[in-house]
């Protein structure tokens, strides 16, 4: 069994070549790396198939918050404040 370094190492070797191989040749370059890694087939197909290795994607931005008035309270606050100052209290009239 390798170790996840030599892995990675090994994913980097051949991901450029199976990247510009012939389909027949990609089944072949699968069987050895399932072989040599333990990877499932499936498992390697989404590494061979994925970005080129070492390279990380920055996580995509959070959406800045529709009302600056909602920072720091919750959805449902939110809601229950503006339901209470929609409705109206009426009014007694004591006379």
């Amino acid at each position: 069994m390798m170790s996840l370094r030599a892995k990675e190492e090994y994913l980097r070797a051949v991901h450029g070549r199976y990247r510009q191989a012939t389909r027949a040749t990609k089944g072949q370059i699968l069987d050895g790396f399932c072989a040599a890694t333990g990877y499932h087939r499936k498992s390697a197909l989404r590494r061979l198939h994925g970005p080129r290795p070492g390279r990380a994607y920055a996580p995509p931005e959070r959406p800045a918050r529709l009302c600056s008035a909602a920072q720091g309270q919750s959805s449902s606050r939110i809601a229950f404040a503006s339901r209470r100052s929609a409705v109206s209290k009426p009014s007694v009239n004591q006379s």
